[in-house]
């Protein structure tokens, strides 16, 4: 037998012979003589740390589960620790935590906490090196640029890379920061070694909605449960997300190119009058 057959009709053997219920991951195995039989995926583990779980990110949930390893957020700078967890939870798939949660510092424990639950939603097939597109929900996009040099880069991306037109609403996630109205492209921000952005897009609407959340990645995607109209000029925003938080989420009105500033701090829901000019 050569190698690819003969290992499907390995792999195909122990399928038959596990119970139905068990999970079949295949880690560092050929990747197409995988498809239909191994349950889940695990990186590359030849690969630069972050960057074979990234190339890997889109077969999530089209191919397999992605299993990407157990995350580490104690180790390396803030901004390798930020790429992990932004790989992690924009990728989803199977996460397992390595790190004594109770010895993380507070900074780094804020990370883990942004990035739980991962999203259950499929990635884009990279269009470019070290880049990952997530679709959220109603057109909008999270993007992931990764800077996986040995010296700080400035990293920005046109539209038409992405094969997308603007304009979008600009959310910069681990800046806390609103880009306003983007018309051609993400704008350039000096990130550190092994460090990354993620960008959220949103398209312009004709009524207030949510733009960015330093909650969650999702950055409204899971913790906002709706935005509503209250009165003439303001909104209803409900937030559901278990556990303890405190941050802020950003709502665009339809005649400004500016954001509203929401800060909130709840435990498991909560439901937030928001003025024309923040709570």
């Amino acid at each position: 037998e050569t190698e690819v057959p003969s290992y499907r009709s390995r792999l195909t053997r122990a399928r038959e012979r596990l119970d139905s219920g068990a999970l079949l991951v295949a880690s560092g195995a050929p990747f197409a003589a995988s498809v239909g039989l191994a349950d889940a995926r695990g990186a590359d583990r030849n690969a630069p740390p972050g960057a074979g779980d990234l190339d890997l990110a889109f077969t999530n949930q089209r191919l397999w589960l992605l299993a990407p390893g157990p995350l580490r957020v104690a180790e390396g700078s803030i901004a390798e620790a930020q790429t992990r967890a932004s790989i992690a939870g924009l990728a989803g798939g199977l996460l397992t935590l390595a790190d004594d949660i109770d010895t993380l510092s507070d900074e780094r424990f804020a990370i883990l906490q942004r990035i739980l639950p991962p999203l259950a939603r499929e990635a884009n097939a990279p269009l470019a090196k070290g880049m990952l597109v997530t679709p959220l929900v109603g057109g909008r996009l999270a993007v992931l640029l990764l800077n996986p040099g040995e010296k700080r880069a400035d990293l920005a991306l046109p539209f038409r890379v992405m094969g997308e037109r603007g304009p979008f609403h600009g959310f910069d996630f681990w800046e806390n920061q609103p880009l306003g109205l983007l018309d051609d492209g993400i704008p350039a921000r000096g990130v550190d070694p092994g460090g990354c952005r993620v960008i959220g897009l949103t398209p312009p609407s004709d009524r207030a909605q949510v733009i960015g959340s330093s909650l969650h990645i999702g950055m409204g995607t899971l913790e906002v449960a709706s935005l509503r109209p209250h009165s003439r000029s303001g909104q209803v925003l409900s937030l559901r997300l278990a556990g303890a938080h405190r941050g802020e989420v950003w709502i665009s009105e339809p005649q400004s190119t500016r954001a509203v500033r929401v800060p909130v701090a709840f435990s498991d829901a909560a439901v937030i009058e928001v003025g024309p000019a923040g709570r």
